[in-house]
């Protein structure tokens, strides 16, 4: 019997350390972004569920994890009824995903996160070019550019416990493409999540 005792003891040690952090996490968020441009910091629009950030993160320990991210933006800058200015930016209609790695450093309540790896845009970028016609008859000419491209994501990030396995985390991306339209991107998000 007493063969049995070690097994079993270090075997109810590990189970128990295993469970003193959960391996999934699960969250949804709202964004607001940044491109560098003549377009202001703004606030992704809600209706029609463009507005959304859906973010699954496997620990690995409490210190390392992955994480996989979607998100949908919908930034719309101006008034379509009022006359606009040539090589005017009217909106942008993107779509990421990111796959990161991630460092967790643990503080109490909160939980510092810093990550980094690939991501990939897709969407559009609807700019405003000059109007067509003369007098009262004036139409608008506008042409939509294609993103489509890969680039790499930094980020930080800062949880907070609300109860049991419920937080709140808000999040810093730094988005820098390889090629293509606005290579430099920022996203600044809110998102409340789930632990499992």
């Amino acid at each position: 019997m007493r063969y049995f005792i070690l097994p079993i003891f270090l075997g109810m040690a590990v189970l128990c350390h295993a469970q003193k952090w959960p391996k999934n996490e699960l969250s949804v968020g709202c964004s607001a972004g940044d491109f560098f441009d003549s377009t202001a910091f703004k606030i992704s629009t809600i209706p029609k569920g463009r507005n959304l950030a859906f973010t699954y993160t496997r620990n690995i320990s409490p210190k390392l994890s992955s994480s996989i991210m979607y998100a949908s933006y919908f930034f719309a800058y101006v008034d379509p009824t009022i006359r606009l200015k040539d090589n005017t930016v009217e909106n942008r209609f993107i779509r990421r995903i990111s796959l990161s790695g991630v460092y967790n450093l643990p503080a109490g309540w909160f939980r510092f996160r810093v990550k980094a790896g690939l991501n990939y845009c897709w969407g559009y970028k609807m700019n405003h070019y000059y109007y067509f016609g003369s007098g009262a008859w004036q139409e608008p000419v506008s042409e939509g550019v294609s993103y489509n491209k890969m680039g790499v994501v930094t980020g930080l990030g800062l949880e907070h416990k609300i109860v049991w396995g419920l937080f709140g985390v808000i999040n810093v991306d730094y988005v820098r493409m390889f090629k293509g339209i606005d290579p430099n991107q920022l996203y600044l998000s809110y998102a409340l999540g789930y632990r499992f």
